[in-house]
């Protein structure tokens, strides 16, 4: 195993539900997977983007957010909050023709790995266990979504725990 498919592997051991994956099969998806790098205040993707891939934080921090008016940027955001190394999102990917629903953006250097579902289906279909667990913090998070908290300042996070 190479250097970055080894980080890879160490980062998916730690990881809750990734590491239910069978030790032969979190060596593949690592061996199989590439540790992408994105600059400082880049867009990871936008809410209502096609949700293409799972991601996982190697290093570095995300943040989520909602903007508060979606034709201008200017208006503010509603901050979600800040995902660390370890840390999973876009769950939105897992299923098939979905959107994101929420922003991510880069704060400072964050090196990521993304997840197709088409790759990863091979290994749920072996083990179903992982994507059971990721399938119950999508419905989690989709209920979270719908939360009003009126009181709540634009600028105040809201932490969302899995």
């Amino acid at each position: 195993m190479d250097e970055q498919s080894a980080r890879i592997f160490n980062i998916i051991n730690k990881t809750y539900p990734l590491k239910l994956f069978t030790e032969e099969q979190r060596e593949q998806i690592a061996n199989n997977s590439v540790i992408e790098e994105i600059a400082e205040g880049t867009t990871i993707f936008r809410e209502h983007d096609e949700a293409l891939t799972l991601n996982l934080i190697v290093s570095g921090e995300v943040h989520l957010f909602w903007l508060v008016d979606e034709e201008d940027a200017e208006a503010g955001e509603i901050s979600l909050g800040n995902l660390e190394p370890g840390d999973v999102f876009g769950l939105e990917a897992l299923e098939e023709e979905s959107k994101y629903a929420e922003n991510a953006m880069a704060l400072g250097l964050v090196r990521i790995v993304r997840f197709s579902l088409e790759f990863l289906d091979p290994y749920f279909e072996e083990n179903p266990l992982p994507q059971n667990v990721l399938g119950l913090m999508l419905r989690s998070l989709k209920l979270f979504h719908q939360v009003d908290l009126p009181w709540r300042n634009p600028e105040e996070s809201i932490i969302y725990m899995a």
